[in-house]
């Protein structure tokens, strides 16, 4: 009776023990996915902020003006688009160089289009294109791009981009072997187990499957404690008072949780089959190394 309740003891910590590694495991790598996300939305809100100004001439006539509004209006890339007028820029500018317009004495401003720019053309190559097309006009002067911005963006969500997959296959490579030694520690445990079955004549399937069952249910209660802990840090990070853009949409959480379940579930299921397989194929002297 003694023996026996140890063995279930012994059992039940392993299996705690196993849901335990694998929680804190699939919990890491769905932080890394909630950051790649979070770094995702931060470049599409600034994407969506970019916008290009085109200067019209000082003598651009009043048709040349809404020749220039009618071609942006009707332009693929344009987002939204409002006009200012001459005297409204110099009504912004005089909040800031006040002193030095009024010695000009004249308006050095010229009326203005600002042409808030589509996703799909947030583009350094897009942005240039549209660009040198609408110097072409008559009437425009100039057009002021924010492309170096773009470029800036574009650069560093390539790079995020390429660190956070490289730490998450790293992280994945270094959670499979972690999982694999787990559960192979948990199965080695019974190893007895299976070599007395084996001996009163159990088929490889009949003994496997108990074992792979168990695993099944360790991924699955792994991952739901790894996503009981994503819900709570993001939950918590969503009380401070910090625009970090790490509070995703439900449906976007539910699909990580999903896939972290999905991961869990496959990990521990698959390293249960190898594990169980080892020790059927093992001989009985191996049994004891």
């Amino acid at each position: 009776m003694s023996k026996s309740r140890t063995s279930k003891i012994s059992t039940l910590g392993s299996q705690i023990t196993t849901v335990v590694s694998v929680a804190l495991v699939l919990f890491i790598l769905g932080v890394l996915a909630v950051i790649f996300l979070a770094a995702g939305r931060v470049s599409t809100t600034i994407m969506g902020e970019i916008s290009a100004i085109v200067k019209l001439d000082l003598g651009a006539t009043e048709a040349q003006v809404q020749q220039v509004g009618a071609y942006l209006i009707e332009a693929p890339y344009t987002a939204e688009l409002e006009y200012t007028s001459a005297d409204e820029v110099l009504q912004q500018e005089m909040e800031y160089n006040a002193e030095v317009l009024e010695l000009i004495g004249e308006n050095p401003y010229s009326a203005e289009y600002e042409v808030k720019l589509k996703a799909a053309y947030v583009e350094p190559d897009s942005i240039a294109a549209l660009s040198a097309a609408v110097m072409l006009l008559p009437g425009v002067d100039e057009v002021v791009t924010q492309i170096d911005m773009v470029k800036s963006v574009v650069s560093a969500t390539r790079r995020i981009s390429v660190v956070l997959g490289c730490v998450a296959g790293v992280l994945l490579l270094i959670s499979i072997v972690l999982i694999f030694n787990t559960v192979s520690i948990g199965v080695y445990g019974r190893r007895f187990v299976i070599r007395t079955m084996q001996l009163v004549g159990a088929t490889g399937g009949f003994i496997r499957r108990p074992f792979i069952v168990a695993g099944l249910w360790s991924g699955f209660l792994a991952a739901l404690l790894a996503s009981g802990l994503l819900i709570a840090a993001q939950a918590y990070v969503g009380q401070l008072n910090v625009e970090l853009y790490l509070d995703l949409p439900p449906l976007t959480m539910a699909a990580i949780c999903g896939a972290l379940c999905v991961l869990g579930l496959a990990i521990c299921g698959i390293a249960a089959m190898c594990a169980t397989n080892r020790y059927l194929r093992a001989s009985y002297d191996a049994l004891y190394s």
